[in-house]
């Protein structure tokens, strides 16, 4: 692996840091819920408590390698349509090795109590080709007469790529789109995660759980070459206080003063993170403007870097219609409340024609009563 300027050598983790090391997949079907912004703040969390991290950018929009510095014209043959690319060689373990490039933050400082060095964070840049390169490469696989059947399905060996990387990465951090239905990337990710971090960032994202949590099920099965299912956390972001005071009193009792938390905690428990990441209403039309922010995703990455580092049942063999039922009913009623409170109005546009000009005449429908 390099840098921009030197190279740096990372040796193999020792046997007790490969028994813990983990690949971490963070995923949604929506987009805008603080996918990339919760991944990079959990990776570089682990890196300052001394973890060596390796991102892997499965979006073909790059947002996570853009973030990180690394923009579309750098690095072309170094990103993860190459390590698609090189699948259909018997040693392509090895050969993807030199594809990762270090990445060094100046100010990345030891987290508080903790007296070794911080680890290393290396990333495999994304692009916007890759889910075309990993189609074909699906192609190239079938058809070659050199690799045994079990070697030519391309989960199988993105997983074992991703494995490869994990004798020296404590965490790999696979950054996916908001599009799960019909991502190869997505399904791929999927495959080879040992965990699910799933950001939520309001009603909208909470009701499409479901739907989410459904495509998890389904794609990692066994049909799909997965023996035992990777496990869930959730974690709310964006999230805001609720000022309806019917609303408000659903929370009692819970640390974040948020409907949409208290349903979700109530329902799935220890799967749903207490710490949170929040928004300053006030501003809530720019970017990543939150109380707090530093000190809320450091807390929710510790939390989460908990939760992932413990034994815990696996969140499927607990998830099941009646937990789905209940989730569902709860929303709904947060769903009901919010629209009686904060009722939009929809405008009828007329076109009229005025003294020769063309002009819109707009009809305001009001759609219930204000409060």
């Amino acid at each position: 692996m390099k840098t921009i300027g030197h190279k740096i050598k990372l040796p193999p983790l020792d046997s007790e840091r490969a028994k813990e090391a983990k690949v971490l997949a963070f995923m949604n079907n929506k987009g805008g819920c603080g996918k990339t912004s919760t991944s990079i703040a959990e990776g570089v969390y682990l890196a300052r408590s001394g973890k060596n991290v390796l991102f892997i950018d499965c979006d073909s929009q790059c947002n996570l390698s853009q973030r990180m510095g690394i923009s579309d014209d750098l690095f072309q043959d170094r990103r993860l349509t190459e390590c698609f690319n090189l699948m259909e060689n018997e040693d392509f373990l090895e050969q993807q090795m030199h594809l990762p490039i270090s990445i060094h933050f100046k100010y990345l400082y030891k987290l508080q109590g903790f007296d070794g060095k911080h680890g290393t964070i290396a990333l495999l840049p994304g692009s916007q080709f890759a889910e075309d390169v990993a189609a074909l490469t699906i192609k190239k696989l079938s058809g070659s007469l050199t690799l045994a059947y079990e070697q030519r399905q391309i989960g199988k060996r993105f997983k074992a790529a991703i494995r490869k990387f994990l004798e020296y990465f404590d965490y790999v951090i696979l950054d996916t789109a908001p599009a799960l239905e019909g991502s190869l990337l997505c399904q791929l990710a999927l495959q080879a995660s040992d965990e699910i971090i799933c950001p939520v960032d309001g009603l909208e994202a909470a009701l499409g759980l479901q739907h989410v949590i459904d495509w998890l099920n389904m794609q990692s099965s066994p049909s799909y070459g997965i023996l035992e299912k990777p496990n869930l956390t959730l974690a709310l972001t964006k999230y805001h206080e609720d000022d309806i005071e019917e609303l408000i009193s659903m929370t009692e009792g819970h640390p974040i003063k948020n409907a949409v938390f208290s349903a979700l905690k109530d329902v799935l428990g220890q799967y749903v993170c207490d710490n949170g990441i929040r928004e300053d209403k006030s501003k809530k039309n720019k970017v990543y403007q939150v109380y707090g922010r530093i000190n809320d995703y450091e807390d929710l990455c510790g939390e989460i870097a908990r939760k992932i580092s413990q034994p815990r049942p696996n969140f499927f063999e607990n998830w099941n219609i009646n937990s789905a039922n209940r989730l569902r009913a709860k929303l709904r009623i947060i769903e009901a409340v919010t629209l009686k409170k904060k009722t939009p109005v929809f405008k009828d546009i007329m076109y009229q024609g005025k003294k020769g000009k063309k002009i819109l005449e707009l009809d305001n429908v009001d759609v219930g009563t204000r409060h």
